[in-house]
């Protein structure tokens, strides 16, 4: 009974593992496939300087993060999000992070902020509107938007790794040769 069981066990992730590479395989350069589009957005950023979503996906694919300071998947998630800024910021990539913290909480962001070197663009949403008319309901949420403004992924969470899925999504989106894998030399 119990070989029996494995067995099954085996048989079962052998055929998920199989139907994720056919996906893989039968949609490397499809074209990314759009989860709806984003709402306009203009605001000001942490700074007080005027935020408009649209110049920023003129500019090139765009990873939106809604987050909090108290939110612990997401202080796990927002420096892989500096990072892949790093690597793909000179191809066009873009990072917005809006952050949830109640008008309690808003004098921890700027020192977060600051402290963690982060050079994305942070908004403040104290009240809760971006995050309603983004339809976000959980602290993180990663979308990732083309410059057409559609959403092409999203994530809801984050766990160790969701950097690389998001990676993949940003290969498809930008312009120019592959980034260099993590620990690999870029010949600088």
């Amino acid at each position: 009974m119990i070989a029996r069981g494995r067995g099954r066990r085996a048989g079962r992730a052998l055929r998920v593992g199989l139907g994720i590479l056919a996906l893989t395989v039968f949609t490397a350069g499809a074209e990314p496939v759009s989860l709806g589009s984003v709402p306009g957005l203009k605001a000001r950023d942490l700074g007080g300087a005027a935020f408009d979503l649209a110049e920023t996906l003129a500019a090139g694919p765009t990873v939106i993060t809604f987050w909090a300071t108290w939110c612990k998947p997401c202080r796990r998630e927002l420096p892989e999000l500096q990072k892949l800024l790093e690597i793909y910021g000179e191809r066009g990539l873009q990072v917005v992070a809006v952050n949830g913290d109640g008008p309690v909480d808003q004098a921890k962001i700027r020192p977060y902020v600051n402290a963690l070197a982060f050079t994305f663009t942070v908004i403040p949403d104290p009240d809760g509107e971006i995050r309603r008319r983004f339809q976000v309901e959980v602290f993180p949420t990663t979308l990732l938007v083309d410059p057409g403004g559609r959403i092409v992924h999203r994530q809801v969470g984050y766990r160790r790794g969701d950097e690389a899925i998001l990676a993949g999504h940003l290969e498809t989106l930008l312009p120019g040769a592959p980034a260099p894998a993590a620990g690999e030399d870029s010949g600088r």
